[in-house]
């Protein structure tokens, strides 16, 4: 097992310019420098960087992004210095459905009796019959708060101040 060694920005630097196979990559400087940061961030060895420079160059229809290439060092079980770890949209690189656990099943709740159904209705009627009197109280309420406003309004257009008349 060879031993673990940091990456150089030299060697990130090269891995980026490596990538410019993929359709869309960056071509501009500053672009290659941002990718070449974000690489650093996560990469710690010098396997890992070239199984997902690697990967990307021969798995990526098109340029997908740093997250995509975060996702393909994490496929390959490299864990990130970061600890931000990322998934990848690249079908052959994501893991077997059997590592996924089966979505539990929802039980059904069994259909209500004949005597349950009669218990549920008269429940609901008497609760309606409580609360016949409370909305028509609170109907009654915003009658009154209508009227009031109604003769706040018509106080206010007869006291309202009339401009002075100019004398001629």
């Amino acid at each position: 097992m060879e031993p673990v060694r940091e990456v150089t920005l030299r060697e990130i630097q090269l891995a980026v310019k490596s990538m410019s196979s993929i359709p869309y990559f960056p071509t501009e400087e500053q672009g290659r420098a941002v990718i070449a940061l974000a690489i650093q961030e996560f990469c710690g060895s010098l396997k890992g960087l070239k199984y997902t420079i690697r990967t990307a160059c021969k798995k990526m229809p098109r340029w997908l992004g740093i997250a995509e290439l975060r996702g393909i060092y994490c496929a390959g079980g490299f864990a990130p210095l970061d600890g931000e770890h990322a998934s990848t949209t690249i079908p052959e690189l994501q893991p077997p459905e059997a590592y996924y656990p089966p979505a539990p099943k929802l039980l059904r709740p069994p259909e209500p009796s004949a005597e349950e159904l009669e218990e549920f209705n008269k429940f609901c009627a008497a609760f309606n019959a409580k609360r016949k009197p409370d909305l028509e109280a609170k109907r009654l309420e915003e009658a009154r708060e209508a009227i009031r406003r109604e003769e706040y309004e018509a106080f206010q257009r007869r006291h309202e101040k009339k401009p002075a008349e100019t004398i001629q």
